[in-house]
């Protein structure tokens, strides 16, 4: 299995999106676009699929893939999707569309998240960069999609919140 690869933009050589998924799985996945931070250029980057392209082979990792989850048109109570697999509570891999999501909940987006939802009701915390926090649940390798929130938060650094802030 391979990873998945986009040109950055910024510098024209070839990037590895970090996407969490194998590039063959790539095609059944019912998403159009994605986000990373580039390592290439220190940038934020939104793709398209169809700029994706394969990468080296990913040696040993074919395991540690797991199903995306997708919920579409549901009401979903955050705390019900937190696991702790990696010593902390996270919600990985879960992709929303035109979702309410229900709280108490505050949110940490990581990585590999594709936010196109309305964030202005929710609260926003700022964190400071390198500093540890207890009680969020951190997202990596999502997307939400014309979702909205019950009182669930959403925390960050300012880089993270202004993206979210101009995702809207």
């Amino acid at each position: 299995m391979r990873s998945v690869m986009i040109t950055c933009p910024n510098t024209n050589k070839p990037v590895d999106t970090r996407f969490g998924l194998p590039y063959e799985m790539l095609a059944s996945q019912p998403i159009e676009t994605a986000s990373f931070d580039c390592p290439e250029c220190d940038k934020w980057h939104i793709w398209r699929m169809e700029e994706a392209f394969p990468g080296p082979e990913l040696e040993g990792q074919e395991a540690s893939f797991t199903l995306v989850n997708r919920f579409e048109n549901e009401h979903v109570k955050v705390l019900d999707l937190v696991t702790n697999d990696e010593g902390f509570p996270q919600i990985k891999n879960t992709h929303f569309t035109d979702c309410h999501l229900i709280g108490p909940a505050i949110l940490f987006p990581r990585t590999d998240l594709r936010w196109n939802s309305i964030v202005r009701s929710s609260m926003l915390m700022m964190c400071a960069e390198g500093q540890s926090y207890e009680g969020l649940i951190v997202v990596d390798n999502g997307s939400f999609d014309r979702c909205t929130f019950e009182h669930v938060g959403i925390a960050g650094t300012m880089d993270v919140l202004d993206r979210l802030l101009g995702a809207n």
